[in-house]
């Protein structure tokens, strides 16, 4: 197990498909709080025919894609880099985060008192991380070690592994619906992907009938909706899409910000780029950091990161109340 402290320097196309991935991460994440858990009927009212604001606060999605990216920042061995994934874990659980999920939060309860594997969920946390770990990894082994070694602290359930696996194959190189769907090691999830492929090129009304309210904290409902959103999209459109699909909007909307990111890095929206502020800062820095194999630099002192997470924690019980009263996203 070797810590990755020098490197030669990286391509510039490595760097902008890092800083695509992340920053495509939080411009999703950001945009699509504010609707979370809306039906898609409530938030095309809500959009009222017009575009999601680009916002610059950013939940659990961009917090935990950041301690996945910190952790490669070290290393690259799988087994050193699954090490530095628990232990950053524990240090971003003990910040109470808001909005966690509740298998990341059981799961991350048992890492605290000494476990290394998490609980048997299908919930979203693996897949919402793993984009990062496509665009870094040399090839497809690679890859596999990689995702299994972030997602088995949190997820054991095997439609977890293989959903974060095929989001990560989705960010690695071009694929299509159908080529993703026959690469699933899961029927369920392969199934659903596959659902999704006539899809592409419709109207996210259309799609969004495929479930009740938008898709849910299911793996096998966000994954499929995450890749429809970002097929063939620049980053914004593609986030725009997986909001009006209504459900976990800003899960569905951070995995499809970050795939179409990777991909398309130059046409990442400047104006939602600036309303990140520091977090945006913080996500071009860390890209740099692990393009070149240098340590990531450090976001706020832990000191800082209760305080923060707790103002963060009041501001989503404000959207959650307009939410419940119908009051349109400020």
């Amino acid at each position: 197990m070797v810590a990755l402290a020098v490197a030669p320097v990286a391509s510039t196309d490595l760097v902008a498909r890092l800083r695509g991935c992340l920053l495509g991460t939080a411009l999703g994440d950001a945009a699509g709080v504010p609707y979370e858990g809306l039906a898609p009927e409530r938030v095309a009212r809500a959009l009222a025919g017009g575009a999601p604001r680009w916002r610059g606060l950013v939940s659990d999605d961009t917090d935990q894609t950041i301690v996945i990216a910190r952790a490669l920042a070290a290393h690259r061995d799988p087994d050193a880099f699954g090490d530095a994934v628990i232990r950053g874990l524990r240090r971003w659980f003990l910040a109470l985060p808001p909005a966690i999920g509740w298998g990341t939060l059981r799961a991350c309860v048992k890492l605290c008192f000494g476990a290394r594997q998490g609980v048997a969920s299908a919930g979203n946390a693996p897949a919402m991380r793993a984009a990062i770990l496509g665009v870094i990894a040399r090839d497809r082994a690679h890859l596999d070690r990689l995702v299994a070694a972030a997602t088995l602290p949190t997820h054991t359930d095997p439609r977890a592994l293989d959903a974060a696996r095929i989001v990560a194959r989705a960010a690695h190189a071009p694929m299509s619906l159908v080529q993703l769907a026959s690469a699933c090691r899961t029927d369920e999830l392969g199934a659903a992907i596959a659902a999704m492929a006539p899809l592409v090129g419709a109207p996210p009304h259309v799609v969004a009938r495929t479930w009740s309210r938008g898709p849910g904290a299911f793996c096998i409902e966000t994954v499929p909706a995450a890749l429809w959103a970002a097929a063939h999209r620049s980053p914004a459109a593609a986030i725009h899409a997986a909001i009006r699909l209504g459900g976990d909007t800003d899960t569905v909307a951070a995995i499809a910000g970050a795939i179409a990111g990777a991909h398309t890095p130059d046409a990442l929206p400047v104006d939602g780029v600036a309303r990140l502020g520091a977090t945006g800062r913080y996500l071009a820095r860390l890209a740099a950091a692990l393009a070149d194999g240098f340590p990531a630099p450090r976001r706020h002192h832990p000191l800082v990161a209760v305080p923060r997470n707790l103002a963060v924690g009041i501001v989503f019980v404000g959207h959650a109340a307009r939410r419940s009263l119908g009051i349109r996203p400020a």
